[in-house]
């Protein structure tokens, strides 16, 4: 246990890259870092890029973390995930996107109702079904105890950081 209370974050060098869309010769050089939250709670505000930090001599705009769900919050167009690791607490913003959700209840119907679908579904196990089970699952909600896996762009507003998350999923 004290090995991992001395650690910022989690192997940096094998888990640093460079976003696509940055030049690598550019002179301010963002990096998507995989950190413990409360790392990410003491960096500094990056002054010449307000959406950005400072670890050490990088720039991060992008980061990865692992928690685990304390509270939940739903609102008309967002989740909001508080998530904990241990050594602090953040929270995850993630836009809804119900009219995905609502293609995937189209599709379902449509499915049932033309017998045209059917014949492109594979017979032997529902091809289309399983597809759209799994694009349901994949927008699902998560709960308070699971474990996520979160990689986002950093944000410090009111005094605080929070990560707007690009994506999610449950881990172990």
């Amino acid at each position: 246990m004290d090995q991992l209370e001395n650690k910022e974050s989690w192997d940096i060098k094998s888990h640093e890259t460079k976003p696509k869309f940055e030049q690598s010769t550019s002179l301010h050089e963002s990096y998507h870092l995989k950190l413990w939250i409360g790392t990410i709670k003491s960096l500094k505000q990056n002054h010449s890029d307000t959406k950005t930090a400072i670890f050490g001599k990088k720039v991060i705009a992008y980061v990865d973390i692992l928690g685990t769900v304390i509270d939940k919050l739903t609102y008309e167009k967002a989740d909001i995930y508080v998530l904990d690791d241990g050594s602090g607490v953040i929270s995850c913003h993630f836009g809804k996107k119900s009219a995905e959700l609502d293609n995937i209840e189209e599709l379902r119907l449509s499915l049932k109702n033309d017998s045209s679908i059917m014949l492109i579904s594979n017979q032997e196990d529902e091809g289309l079904e399983t597809l759209l089970t799994l694009l349901e699952k994949e927008k699902g909600d998560y709960t308070i105890g699971d474990t996520l896996h979160v990689q986002g762009k950093l944000s410090f507003y009111k005094e605080e950081w929070k990560i707007f998350g690009n994506t999610i999923r449950r881990c172990c």
